[in-house]
């Protein structure tokens, strides 16, 4: 079963952007990780970031994209994945949505697409499937109303990273 975490771009004690303070406070205490590659205090440099992102591909069995632009940090993460091994999802934004431009690039490219939880869970191994398969709990509708990402809802409501992830989906398949 694996753990929650966060993997940061400057150094600790610091969490940025400072208001995750308390999400990484709840993360902590849930008995999830910060990891940071860098010497207490540094500074969140614009380059720490792609660097980053191959700690967080490093830590997964797969990466799954939702949202991403063109010129999104996912694509990144992306590149990092397939040069780990790792296989890469994509979720299908709105055709029309900028922010979904680098989604479809990455489904023409070959990555595999997902509409539902299921469809990456059929993709996945076993012992994931079972820890991932679970409904996520119901959360009040006017919560998720209107977010933007999985990372509002999880703001929003308190549900960890994977049920908030499945709460968008869900939201996205019913409209």
């Amino acid at each position: 079963r694996g753990r929650a975490g966060a993997v940061l771009g400057n150094g600790l004690p610091e969490i940025y952007p400072p208001e995750h303070a308390a999400l990484a406070d709840r993360l902590a205490a849930a008995g999830g990780f910060l990891l940071t590659e860098y010497p207490p205090h540094t500074p969140p440099l614009r380059r720490h970031f792609p660097a980053r992102n191959r700690l967080i591909s490093a830590l997964a069995q797969a990466v799954v994209v939702v949202q991403a632009g063109l010129r999104s940090g996912s694509l990144i993460t992306v590149g990092w994945a397939l040069e780990q091994g790792r296989d890469v999802f994509v979720y299908p934004g709105p055709t029309d949505g900028p922010h979904y431009t680098g989604c479809h690039k990455l489904i023409r490219e070959g990555a595999t697409l997902v509409t539902c939880a299921a469809d990456l869970l059929e993709s996945l191994a076993a012992p994931l499937s079972r820890n991932l398969s679970a409904e996520p709990p119901p959360i009040d509708p006017r919560l998720a109303e209107g977010a933007a990402s999985p990372e509002e809802i999880m703001e929003r409501t308190g549900l960890s990273a994977s049920l908030a992830l499945r709460a968008w989906v869900r939201r996205a398949e019913t409209g």
